[in-house]
């Protein structure tokens, strides 16, 4: 990946030009959209050849999964550092990973080796794990 550092974390706000690079570096073959949302669901980027119509559904329906599965962790292990959901279905892969108290969102098709999807959703979360700190950390003056 490139270097983007420098120009992802901008004093004052997320340069979504450059973090649409970013994400947009991750797809492949088998990776067919990725999704960066609020911990409530609300898109902050995405890429997504079928528009953002999809990508406000699926941010939707992986923030209240995300939000489900804190909880049950919350209530029957008395923990909430969920790190990872990985979802395999009929018709295509999901990983959902925590970017920094955002959501990172990863869809692929049902042939993607599921490592590789999480390995992506790791590395770009590492990736953007300081430039999205320092956004919340500045949203809370």
């Amino acid at each position: 990946m490139n270097d983007y550092s420098n120009e992802v974390s901008s004093p004052c706000m997320l340069k979504t030009k450059v973090l649409n690079e970013i994400l947009q570096e991750a797809h492949s073959d088998d990776i067919v959209g990725i999704v960066l949302m609020t911990l409530e669901g609300s898109l902050v980027s995405y890429t997504n050849p079928n528009g953002d119509e999809d990508s406000t559904s699926s941010a939707a329906i992986a923030s209240n999964i995300w939000s489900s599965y804190v909880q049950l962790g919350q209530m029957v292990l008395h923990c909430s550092d969920l790190e990872l959901i990985m979802i395999d279905g009929k018709d295509g892969q999901v990983v959902i990973a925590n970017a920094a108290n955002m959501l990172l969102c990863i869809f692929a098709t049902p042939s993607a080796p599921m490592g590789l999807i999480k390995a992506k959703a790791q590395l770009l979360c590492r990736h953007l794990d300081k430039p999205l700190r320092s956004l919340k950390s500045q949203d809370s003056y």
